[in-house]
């Protein structure tokens, strides 16, 4: 407890302390104890105030000292509170600025969009976006290593850099992952004025849209998650079951043929709340 600030130790309580309300409120499942090869961070903050980061190859930290930044610091900033992780073999350090976000103006309405298994999403403007599929341009090489590792001596030296490597590939498609999530989210916040998705367990997805759209000025609806978006002709409104392994909507009453998920995100677009008491 004496190594590092007290500061590190209250942040993390607040943070296990978050955790639990989205736990209760439903929004996440139970916390689980994370351990050294979960993934490693921290928070720190400067218990004197807002401290003032150079621009540069350098940054500051309170309390831990000043390091090197593989990226620099294109202009100065200030901040208070910074968070250190650990993914792989690199550190990565993020914090909070002050700063007054531009006005922008949506270049588009709405759309509705239905979250897939074909397609991560897509959009009721007809839209697809497919998710990357980085695990899969690597699991050759995880194959690989996972059997390497497996037939070097338990704890040895050997076994630990071959482990440090898998982690490594790991930590890559997480980016991969991340930057895919950012990008689209963005993307819809930036172009759609109100943005409509199911009220499903896309936690991430959801989280970055609902500080997105409130951060470039859009609206952000959450659908009713029992609406059958699937079953539903988006031309007539005939109802008919849809099994997932079929992939287009054909119409027995308006002879409307589109395809499954596209039909779904018009839907979600045409959704309305139902009045209270009508």
């Amino acid at each position: 407890m004496n190594q590092l600030s007290s500061r590190v130790y209250q942040n993390a309580l607040i943070d296990l302390s978050h955790a639990f309300g989205r736990y209760r409120l439903g929004k996440a499942g139970h916390p689980k104890f994370a351990s050294r090869r979960d993934g490693q961070s921290f928070t720190v903050d400067s218990s004197n105030g807002k401290v003032l980061l150079s621009a540069g190859r350098t940054i500051k930290i309170p309390t831990l000292g000043t390091f090197r930044l593989h990226e620099p610091l294109s202009c100065s900033f200030v901040s208070q509170t910074f968070t250190l992780s650990k993914e792989g073999n690199r550190w990565f350090v993020s914090f909070c600025v002050d700063a007054q976000r531009l006005p922008m103006r949506q270049r588009e309405s709405s759309v509705g969009i239905d979250i897939g298994v074909k397609s991560f999403a897509t959009l009721s403007n007809n839209q697809v976006f497919d998710a990357p599929k980085p695990l899969k341009q690597a699991k050759t090489k995880l194959a690989r290593l996972q059997r390497q590792a497996s037939r070097q001596v338990k704890g040895s030296n050997n076994q630990r850099k071959t482990y440090d490597k898998i982690s490594q590939i790991h930590a890559k498609i997480a980016c991969i992952r991340k930057d895919f999530l950012h990008k689209l989210t963005t993307y819809l916040a930036q172009t759609f004025l109100r943005i409509k998705i199911e009220d499903l367990n896309f936690y991430e997805f959801r989280r970055q849209l609902e500080y997105k759209c409130k951060m470039y000025g859009s609206q952000l609806v959450l659908v009713d998650r029992w609406f059958p978006s699937s079953k539903i002709c988006a031309n007539c409104g005939h109802k008919k079951d849809m099994p997932l392994s079929v992939r287009t909507y054909d119409c027995p009453a308006c002879g409307l043929s589109v395809d499954r998920d596209l039909n779904a995100s018009l839907n979600i677009l045409n959704w309305e709340p139902k009045a209270i008491g009508g």
